[in-house]
């Protein structure tokens, strides 16, 4: 059952939750209309419109885990999270826009690059807000149960963002003109963009600004010292050290260096916690032998930092 320190507050649900809406909203977009709008009403031939969108998957594949581990390691006075959420609103809805509005008289080689750079801009500032956003989400709470209250109002508000972009689309945007299909006409795509952009774009700043006040309780950026290849190179092929004895003489006896939480794990489970700065010796005994990097031995009367057992 959760305490009271593990619920989130209802308008912090619904804040994060509408959030989703813009990529609902997006997905029903991409889905539905943009190789419709290119291929059948712009007439760029099938082959170069699913090439601009090939193009924009491979981008997101590499940036989506590139904009996590940024995110994951960055510092301001507004956390590792909002700051992506604020930067990305309004670039994510001028490139929404101008998707769906190209320039006038363009080739076929000119409308290719056009759909090409405007759906890698979507989909890259939409990476750049979501993905801090699915992070976020996790880090409002600890708890089960509250994680998966969370995650249920982010998943409706998806739903309505989908139907939203496809209702408005038929029912408002996309009518007929002189008994012409209304999916089938230029010039009603251009509107249909500006009330999806503006939307999505307010989306964003609302669960921006409904979780502001969440940042100081949010989890702080962590640097964890990680050995360079050689090293890890190196402890691969070292034959590890005996029980009781490390690679240094020290004993499992020998104190650590601790400065919590500990945040570096071997596979048998959480490890002693060194080389923190400004931390104090501890008067615990390892639970497992100490063991140096030979290229990171300490100097006679330096500090001292236990490493996970090899």
């Amino acid at each position: 059952m959760a305490t009271d320190a593990d619920k989130v507050r209802l308008p912090i649900k619904l804040s994060y939750g509408f959030g989703q809406f813009a990529e609902g909203a997006k997905n029903a977009a991409f889905g539905m209309f943009v190789l419709l709008y290119y291929n059948q009403v712009l007439g760029l031939s099938g082959t170069l419109a699913g090439l601009a969108i090939f193009i924009a998957l491979c981008f997101d594949a590499v940036t989506d885990p590139v904009v996590g581990s940024v995110s994951d390691n960055f510092r301001s006075r507004w956390g590792r999270r909002h700051p992506f959420l604020y930067v990305a609103a309004i670039p994510m809805a001028f490139a929404f826009y101008f998707l769906f509005a190209p320039a006038e008289g363009l080739s076929t080689m000119a409308l290719f690059a056009w759909m090409t750079v405007f759906t890698v801009l979507v989909r890259g500032t939409m990476t750049l807000y979501y993905v801090p956003h699915l992070a976020l989400g996790a880090e409002l709470t600890d708890h089960y149960i509250e994680r998966t209250s969370i995650v249920a109002y982010r998943w409706v508000f998806s739903i309505v963002g989908n139907l939203a972009a496809v209702v408005s689309a038929f029912a408002i945007f996309l009518v007929d003109i002189d008994d012409q299909p209304g999916d089938l006409v230029a010039a009603n795509y251009p509107p249909f963009a500006l009330a999806l952009a503006v939307a999505m774009a307010i989306s964003i700043f609302v669960t921006a600004a409904g979780t502001h006040s969440q940042i100081p309780n949010l989890p702080a950026t962590r640097f964890v010292e990680r050995p360079g290849l050689g090293a890890i190179l190196v402890g691969v092929f070292k034959e590890s050290p005996s029980p009781g004895a490390s690679t240094n003489g020290s004993t499992s006896a020998a104190p650590c260096w601790s400065a919590p939480p500990c945040t570096t794990r071997s596979r048998s489970g959480p490890s002693c916690c060194g080389c923190w700065s400004g931390s104090r010796p501890t008067t615990a005994p390892c639970s497992r032998p100490c063991w140096w990097p030979s290229a990171s031995l300490p100097a006679p009367g330096a500090s001292r930092c236990c490493r996970a057992t090899r």
